[in-house]
């Protein structure tokens, strides 16, 4: 005779035998992702050549020379009197 009894402890019976293997495999899995997730920090942090510091050269420019200055104004020349105007005394 089978009794409810013994269809719960055999189903929990069985239910051991099964936690073992998956435990261990749930296991193995996080530690291989744990290891992936180190290997890329590390990776990260650590680059294959060392990077030489690289200078950066600043140079200022010429300014543009001033425009030339204007040249001066010249003024028309004065006209010469050449002859002179007496005025008759009244």
């Amino acid at each position: 005779m089978n009794s409810s009894w013994d269809n719960q402890r055999n189903a929990s019976t069985s239910g051991k035998n099964v936690k073992w293997p998956t435990r261990i495999g749930i296991g193995l899995g996080l530690l291989a992702f744990a290891g992936m997730v180190a290997w890329g920090a590390l990776s990260l942090m650590k680059d294959g050549k060392p990077s030489k510091r690289q200078v950066v050269q600043i140079s200022l420019l010429k300014p543009p020379p001033p425009p030339p200055p204007p040249p001066p104004e010249q003024k028309p020349p004065e006209p010469e009197v050449k002859e002179e105007v007496t005025m008759p005394e009244p």
